[in-house]
């Protein structure tokens, strides 16, 4: 089953552009409305989220054939360490400093993953967009989580929070064994992996759109049935 946390109804659609400042680059980056079509239509922006391993690509994919009117945007993270990030080995030990380089990287990437998707969007217009994480998962993996984030990308967390119009939270699935070996991007044991997903939850759970998908073996249907309403309810 899922279960809602502080789901508001309406859903929560963007009137009206929000400007994130991308200290990166030291400029504005613009997530900017969808334009509307078919009367007033607007798209929503809806983030699939969860602690590694937790089935959350899949489901992503499977959305992806289920609904092809809605635009999927990819993890940030799995592109930015498969296309030549430098890794921790034997000279480069792994560290804080590496993982806040790390996640400066991944915010950057999301930053311009999301902008193409909203040039996307102008051009050949969907009924939402389904994004593989969203800015804020890069909190889980600092100390400080979503207030030493906020401050390393210069960027208030309400600003972060209100780039997504719904957080879908993908908890741990205890039915099946962790594996590293699986994903060459991840690194982390099976109790760090539990933690991250414990430290997600921390940080997105501050959405008034926050919904939780508890542990069940069709979880991809669920989430695909909470797509159908959030989308619906975008267009009222």
């Amino acid at each position: 089953m899922f279960t809602y946390k502080r789901f508001q109804n309406p859903l929560l659609i963007r009137k009206e552009e929000n400007k994130v400042e991308n200290s990166i680059k030291n400029t504005e980056v613009t997530a900017e409305t969808p334009p509307s079509v078919d009367g007033g239509f607007f798209c929503p922006k809806i983030v699939i989220t969860g602690g590694p391993a937790c089935g959350k690509t899949t489901v992503v994919e499977h959305l992806a054939e289920y609904r092809p009117d809605i635009r999927t945007v990819p993890e940030a993270a799995t592109q930015v360490l498969s296309s030549g990030f430098p890794l921790p080995n034997e000279n480069r030990p792994w560290s804080e400093e590496w993982q806040r380089g790390l996640q400066l990287a991944i915010a950057g990437h999301q930053l311009g993953l999301e902008a193409v998707a909203a040039t996307d969007q102008r051009q050949e217009p969907r009924r939402g967009q389904i994004l593989d994480r969203g800015i804020l998962d890069g909190a889980a993996y600092l100390p400080g989580g979503a207030e030493e984030f906020s401050e390393m990308v210069n960027t208030p967390l309400e600003s972060m929070l209100r780039r997504y119009d719904a957080v879908i939270m993908l908890g741990w699935l205890s039915i099946r064994t962790y594996e590293t070996n699986s994903n060459q991007t991840r690194f982390e044991e099976e109790s760090r992996a539990r933690e991250l997903t414990n430290r997600v939850k921390e940080a997105w759970s501050q959405h008034p759109n926050f919904i939780e998908v508890e542990e069940q073996t069709e979880r991809a249907k669920a989430v695909a049935d909470l797509i159908d309403q959030l989308v619906s309810r975008g267009e009222e």
